[in-house]
């Protein structure tokens, strides 16, 4: 399986869609799963591509404006693999692999600690500026989303752009400790070496403790072992979702030490910590939401409004719950 990502020339320009068939796609300005609005160089129709097995065909609309551009040279039919790309106006389309999975063969973290929800509360931040540019977006980019799926890469989107020392950002899931890690959705700052293979300990850690959990494994920068290189990791933070609805999910979030010999304290990542915490709640709460808004539309099939409203406003099993009254019988 393959990763279309689209990166324009600012940070907020960029999109990573799994290809999930084998089917034709059109990439352009015209609405639609792949859509790329914020270029005025491509067309509405510019290109289309399809899967194959090793990568993916790409040919360009003959009416399309401008030229597409593949390994430095105009091309209006061609192929793509992994960790290759090609480019339309401002706007540069790469291919990587998809294949991730949670694992267990992770080195111990040389440093551990837990954080409190009420704790990154009370924090201050130290670079407010960037966080509230970037919080700013994030009301309009949840409003707009069309399905989950491009919640989901918006809301990593937004992190990668709030966490500039991140490297990988993922939403994972784990319904009960018997059951495995699943990996909802993740985007990477650069291309891995190999597949994305996040910490399944520190996510059942977290997830288990409903608390921000953070692992260390290299606090120098320039050092670390195979895995630590390979995923860009030198730590990583897991901060879980506490919406009933969001039950057993979490934001998941690695990256490296900024400089080589750079040490790293568990300080510096306070405010990264706080800005994700604060990303997860409003998306756990928008989540809650919608998840809200379908049972009522379901009860309305069955009860009336009145009871809708005491249903919404209260626990159910107490508003059900056998008990004496007066009745009038018509």
């Amino acid at each position: 399986m393959f990763d279309l990502i689209a990166e324009g020339k600012q940070p907020n320009q960029r999109w990573r869609k799994k290809i999930r068939d084998f089917d034709w796609h059109m990439i352009g300005r015209q609405p639609g799963p792949y859509c790329v609005d914020w270029d005025s160089q491509l067309s509405r129709q510019h290109v289309q591509f399809r899967q194959v097995p090793d990568g993916i065909e790409v040919e360009r609309f003959p009416n399309s404006t401008n030229p597409v551009f593949f390994d430095g040279h105009k091309a209006d039919f061609f192929k793509i693999k992994a960790n290759q790309h090609f480019v339309i106006g401002q706007t540069r389309f790469g291919l990587v692999n998809s294949e991730s999975e949670a694992t267990q063969d992770v080195p111990s973290p040389i440093q551990q600690q837990t954080f409190s929800d009420q704790f990154l509360n009370a924090l201050d931040y130290r670079d407010a500026n960037l966080r509230i540019n970037v919080l700013s977006q994030l009301p309009e980019l949840i409003a707009d989303a069309a399905n989950e799926e491009q919640l989901l890469d918006r809301i990593t989107n937004v992190l990668l752009q709030g966490v500039p020392q991140a490297e990988v950002v993922a939403i994972v899931s784990t319904t009960s400790p018997k059951d495995p890690v699943t990996i909802k959705h993740w985007d990477s700052r650069h291309e891995l070496e190999e597949s994305f293979k996040p910490s399944e300990t520190l996510i059942r850690q977290a997830i288990g403790s409903q608390e921000t959990v953070l692992h260390v494994w290299s606090d120098r920068g320039g050092a670390g072992s195979n895995y630590t290189i390979q995923q860009h990791a030198d730590w990583a933070y897991v901060c879980p979702l506490k919406a009933t609805a969001c039950r057993g999910q979490a934001v998941y979030v690695s990256g490296k030490v900024g400089r080589i010999g750079a040490t790293l304290t568990t300080e510096l990542l306070h405010d990264d910590l706080k800005f994700t915490q604060l990303v997860t709640s409003t998306y756990a709460n928008v989540i809650e939401l919608e998840s809200l808004q379908r049972r009522q539309a379901a009860l309305r099939t069955f009860f009336s409004p009145i009871v809708v409203e005491a249903l919404a406003g209260r626990d159910p099993d107490q508003v059900l719950e056998p008990r004496a009254c007066y009745l009038s019988v018509l």
